[in-house]
């Protein structure tokens, strides 16, 4: 459970997980102004989705659990590895942890974004689709990568803001990634693309689609 890494979900949050967190059903809510300041949830878990600041809890989470920053995890296993350069991306810092240990930011967020050009992000692309395997060496397990590009969000949840721009997500969406799958109308989200087609979706709508054999 996030609560075991994260103890101030304890009280509003005490069933939530990982998962939960990574395809934005937990339904987490925060003080507003206070990102990593539990409230009331705004719906019970799994029961809606939310795109929201949830992957902040998430990578604060995480960061709990690497007990380093996520981006200096990510340089030594994976972007020194594929060639991404310090200047080809930046991971911006939105807090710090109980140990001050700096968390890097989870979400889209002006803030707590990743800035990184399009020829790292086509490296990355490309380690996904190469099943996580980089001139030889694995480097990130295909059991991960097989669960988040396959939907792990029913296209029967209902999205919490009716509103929202998401609407095109459930029954579309992984783990912290877009999937080509069908919503509650059978429709393909990218109609010409090959079924196992999906992506890491950014701010601004900077896209990197990833299509395998």
């Amino acid at each position: 459970m996030a609560k075991d890494y994260f103890p101030e979900l304890t009280e509003y949050y005490p069933t939530v997980t990982l998962k939960d967190l990574g395809t934005f059903t937990s339904g987490y809510n925060n003080v507003p102004g206070h990102v990593l300041e539990p409230a009331e949830p705004m719906y019970a878990p799994v029961t809606a989705f939310h795109y929201s600041s949830q992957s902040d809890i998430l990578a604060y989470t995480l960061t709990e659990i690497a007990k380093e920053p996520l981006h200096k995890l990510f340089k030594r296993r994976i972007a020194d590895e594929i060639g991404i350069t310090d200047e080809a991306m930046d991971w911006q810092v939105f807090a710090t942890n109980q140990d001050n240990v700096a968390v890097n930011g989870g979400s889209g967020a002006t803030g707590a974004s990743v800035i990184i050009t399009a020829r790292a992000m086509a490296r990355f692309g490309w380690l996904y689709a190469n099943n996580g395997v980089w001139d030889g060496k694995r480097l990130v397990s295909q059991e991960y990568i097989e669960f988040a590009s396959q939907p792990q969000v029913s296209a029967l949840v209902p999205m919490y803001d009716k509103r929202g721009w998401y609407a095109d997500l459930p029954g579309r969406y992984g783990l912290n990634r877009w999937t080509n799958d069908q919503n509650l109308k059978k429709e393909w989200l990218w109609q010409d693309a090959p079924k196992n087609t999906f992506a890491a979706q950014g701010n601004k709508n900077n896209i990197c689609f990833i299509m395998r054999d």
